[in-house]
């Protein structure tokens, strides 16, 4: 017996991660009802059980249409006639609940021997580290469970790509809900319950052998063999794993998934990213949690502004209650019943002068997500613009996020603002609309505004603020090879107040602003760190050691002169074209005045 079938029955009884190879003659013995299976690979595993089995070999031909084997209807099916076939499950998440989900792998006839693992599943105990994997599928399924409560969205970091038919690279804030992603992409929402694809002979009875007497006309038959109708066993075999209890499960409360259920949850969720507003489906194990930081500390605006925005802002909170926020999201999709509930903030002035800043960082102060949309998400025509403003004001309520909504382009048209302001009129959440063009925007506009904001032009001294925290930021820093940036804090800073000084004393420049000196950091440090693997190639020519490969880039006020002369020639040369400065062609536009609104 061990001389002719030790080989399968070790593999029947004792299959373990010494088997590295099989026959196809061998799967039927590594895949029974019952075993836990896993995709190959490190990353995005998913865990199987395995329900029913079947194929794997060629069978003789019937003479009868009514007596078609399982082999022959699984041609019917779809699937290769021969091909082994595995029918599994797993668990997922609809929106509502939890349940089984169908999964069937074929596995095409093969000559010699394959490696397990490069089969399309593989047994978990062909692992030697199946337990740590089994573990980590069961934390991963706790972590599933959390971010699939419908009572309460998720507010995640995601930074990786999505796992998209058309995969994009995300770096942004995250908002995880099953509910209204599966709305919006109904391809991706699962179909619960276990509906085996495969076919169950109905003829089948009792285990037998059958045989026949004359030698059929297929090739390669021996027609007088005896021929065992293993499908049967298939079915025999799947009758007797006791599936029932995790098959026939449906789940509302994630309280009550069993670690036999969590192990089986995907490694993807599903929810919108906030920066691109789109929905996506996102790996699990790439989500973190926002890192809300201390920028409110460091934001450059007048003091009174961050005091009186704040003040609203939480005061709101409070006024609102976000538990009956979140009730109230979840009894009507539609908006929230009763004007004038909501914080409306306009904050204007000229570009670069901290408005968006303050939406994100009062956003992270209070550790709540903010949602930015701009007059591009709302439209031009006032159907569209009513529709996707709704669209927009749901998901902030439902969400508890708060809107930032940049204006830039003419809204003076009457119906657009009609519709603007009656939707608007019906929003309960906080709002901050941030402008470059307050002059522009309709009278109408001010009754429901209830604090407007001017950011005026910053004065030298926040300019060199706003320096030096940029010099704090780049200094924590790295390159993307990994090497630590070095200011030179003082030169930079002298070069700092030189260049505010010889802008303010022209006529034809204006003083950067706090994004244009943002910018002028990331140029300085491209350049930096440019120049720097210049030299160490220029030194490693001349056969001359190198210092090291990962030498710290020493950003000093060179680099600035070099982005400040570039900046220079552009100004003189729009001023040229239109020629005015901005700031005179922002006024005679009728955007805004920034003459005489300097912050002293």
């Amino acid at each position: 017996m061990d001389q002719y079938l030790g080989r399968q029955m070790r593999l029947k009884h004792d299959l373990n991660p010494t088997v590295t190879k099989v026959t196809f003659n061998d799967l039927w013995y590594i895949f029974k009802p019952g075993y836990e299976v896993r995709t190959p690979g490190e990353s995005q595993i998913q865990l199987y059980r395995v329900v029913k089995v079947t194929g794997g070999r060629m069978t003789r031909p019937k003479k009868d249409a009514e007596e078609l084997d399982a082999s022959q209807k699984l041609k019917e099916e779809g699937y290769s006639g021969g091909s082994f076939i595995i029918e599994c499950f797993y668990f997922h998440f609809d929106g509502t609940r939890f349940g089984p989900v169908n999964a069937t792998f074929q596995i095409r006839k093969f000559e010699g021997e394959r490696g397990v693992k490069s089969l399309p599943i593989v047994p978990l105990v062909c692992y030697a580290n199946a337990g740590n994997i089994r573990k980590k599928l069961e934390e991963r399924g706790d972590k599933f469970a959390k971010l699939s409560n419908p009572k309460a969205t998720a507010h995640r970091k995601y930074k990786g790509l999505t796992l998209d038919k058309n995969q994009e690279q995300v770096d942004s804030e995250v908002i995880i809900d099953f509910e209204l992603a599966f709305i919006q992409n109904t391809e991706n929402k699962p179909v619960l319950g276990f509906e085996g694809r495969l076919v169950t002979d109905d003829l089948a009875g009792e285990i037998q052998w059958s045989g026949i007497s004359a030698a059929c006309s297929n090739p390669g038959c021996c027609g007088n063999d005896i021929t065992f109708e293993d499908y049967q066993v298939d079915e025999h075999e799947r009758r007797a794993f006791n599936y029932k209890g995790l098959v026939d499960t449906s789940i509302e409360d994630a309280r009550e998934l069993k670690p036999e259920h969590k192990v089986l949850l995907p490694p993807l969720v599903y929810g919108f990213v906030l920066r691109t507003r789109r929905w996506a489906t996102f790996d699990i194990d790439l989500l973190g949690d926002p890192e809300y930081g201390d920028g409110w500390k460091h934001l450059v605006i007048d003091d009174p502004i961050k005091n009186t925005v704040l003040a609203l802002v939480k005061n709101h909170e409070r006024t609102v209650g976000s538990q009956a926020r979140i009730e109230e999201a979840m009894a009507s999709v539609d908006l929230v019943q009763g004007k004038g509930r909501g914080l409306i903030l306009l904050l204007h002035g000229e570009p670069g002068v901290g408005k968006t800043s303050t939406a994100e960082c009062v956003a992270a102060q209070t550790k709540r997500p903010l949602f930015p949309i701009t007059c591009g998400d709302i439209g031009d025509r006032a159907e569209t613009v009513e529709a996707n403003l709704e669209k927009s004001f749901q998901l902030a309520h439902k969400w508890g996020i708060f809107l930032s909504e940049r204006t830039q382009d003419d809204i003076q048209r009457n119906a657009i603002v009609s519709v603007f302001l009656r939707t608007l009129e019906y929003y309960s959440g906080i709002l901050f609309l941030t402008t470059n063009r307050v002059g522009q925007i309709d009278r109408a506009f001010k009754s429901r505004i209830h604090l407007s904001l001017l950011y005026k032009k910053l004065n030298r001294d926040r300019t060199i603020k706003i320096w030096e925290n940029n010099i704090i930021r780049v200094d924590s820093e790295v390159t993307s090879d990994g090497r630590r940036i070095q200011c030179r804090r003082t030169d930079i800073i002298d070069f700092a107040k030189k260049h505010y000084d010889e802008l303010e004393a022209s006529d034809d420049l204006i003083v950067w602003n706090g994004r244009q000196i943002r910018n002028a950091f990331q140029t300085a440090i491209a350049i930096a760190a440019y120049e720097q693997a210049r030299s160490i190639e220029g030194t490693e020519q001349d056969s001359k050691p190198a210092s090291s490969d990962k030498c710290d880039v020493i950003l000093g006020s060179a680099e600035f002169e070099q982005v400040a002369k570039s900046a220079i020639e552009f100004d003189k040369y729009l001023k040229s074209v239109s020629q005015m400065t901005d700031v005179v062609l922002a006024k005679t536009s009728g955007h805004r005045d920034d003459e005489g609104v300097l912050l002293v």
